[in-house]
């Protein structure tokens, strides 16, 4: 069943650290899903400050995302390399600024929004 809004294709960036440390990044895209991405701006003492919140939901059944996790609007290719200039996870934010997330928060919702079974998670 497609449902409204539930029309975009994300790919997911999974951080995994081995036992020594080392830092490695698997790749997955996915469809179906929703993206959300909202400013909001701001003034405090003259300055003006631009606050971005981010929503992805992935539709069941999901992978597993955790705090750390990247997500990007749309289906890419890049790989991740923390131990290469030019190819870490903060050059993969800043290619993809506006369009990407590091995830801050996730949990599951089943069967809550619109009766579907999902995995929220905010950035």
């Amino acid at each position: 069943m497609k449902i409204p809004y539930w029309d975009s294709t994300i790919t997911l960036y999974r951080k995994q650290t081995a036992g020594n440390g080392e830092v490695t990044w698997s790749r997955s895209v996915h469809h179906g899903c929703f993206w959300k991405r909202t400013v909001i701006r701001d003034r405090q003492n003259g300055a003006e400050f631009k606050i971005a919140d981010t929503v992805c939901r992935i539709p069941a059944p999901y992978p597993d995302v955790r705090i750390g996790d990247i997500i990007i609007h749309g289906s890419v290719t890049d790989t991740i390399n923390e131990y290469v200039s030019g190819a870490r996870s903060v050059d993969l934010l800043k290619k993809y600024a506006g369009q990407s997330m590091l995830v801050s928060d996730v949990h599951q919702n089943p069967r809550k929004m619109l009766g579907i079974d999902h995995l929220y998670a905010g950035g």
